[in-house]
């Protein structure tokens, strides 16, 4: 194992949620490889199969879709971090709390595990692991495709 390379990934998803916080679209696209694949396996479809959760490839997809994303959020941030790396030096696993708040007012406290799969110094990789039940609510959608859940106030 090679400690540089572990505390390389270490930084940059630790940068990478920084600028999630900061919602530095610049910061994240010099960080992503040209052919970076990011994921959101758990959704609110309760489905597994190809196209039934987010898959985005390429920097210019996952660019689009994280303008979207600040677009009706507020805020964003992620704190309380147990960070992980593997032994290989090019993956780290980040478990932490969220909380980020809609155009709407909405607050979102949700629970996440990230992967992050790094070469040559920038993602390749990126996975997002949610409640996908916290997300719906927040953002008003169907759950199983099925039944939207309102919170009581």
């Amino acid at each position: 194992m090679n400690k540089n390379s572990v505390v390389s990934v270490e930084s940059i998803a630790t940068a990478w949620l920084a600028a999630m916080d900061q919602k530095n679209l610049s910061a994240l696209e010099d960080m992503m490889a040209d052919d970076m694949v990011m994921e959101m396996p758990f959704n609110e479809s309760g489905r597994i199969d190809p196209g039934c959760f987010r898959h985005l490839s390429g920097k210019e997809a996952i660019t689009a879709f994280l303008q979207e994303t600040f677009d009706v959020v507020t805020s964003i941030e992620v704190f309380d971090l147990d960070i992980t790396a593997a032994a290989d030096g090019k993956t780290v696993f980040i478990e932490g709390k969220g909380c980020s708040q809609t155009i709407t007012g909405q607050v979102c406290k949700n629970r996440y595990v990230f992967r992050f799969d790094v070469s040559n110094g920038k993602v390749t990789r990126f996975r997002e692991y949610y409640n996908p039940v916290t997300l719906a609510l927040a953002f008003g959608r169907k759950i199983a495709e099925q039944v939207v859940l309102t919170q009581q106030v």
